[in-house]
């Protein structure tokens, strides 16, 4: 069985993150990254 979701949202995002210049993948890098870095962040300053 296949994940339909799964492949109807991630599959155009892939697509338009390859058609991307290098500068703006690098952006979108470093969004994820914080993005990442505050997930963390709540969830440490969560537990204690």
């Amino acid at each position: 069985m296949t994940n339909h979701r799964y492949t109807q949202i991630i599959v155009p995002i892939d697509r338009y993150i390859r058609s991307l210049t290098p500068k703006a993948k690098m952006v979108v890098g470093v969004l994820e990254g914080s993005l990442l870095i505050a997930l963390f962040t709540s969830l440490i300053f969560y537990v204690h």
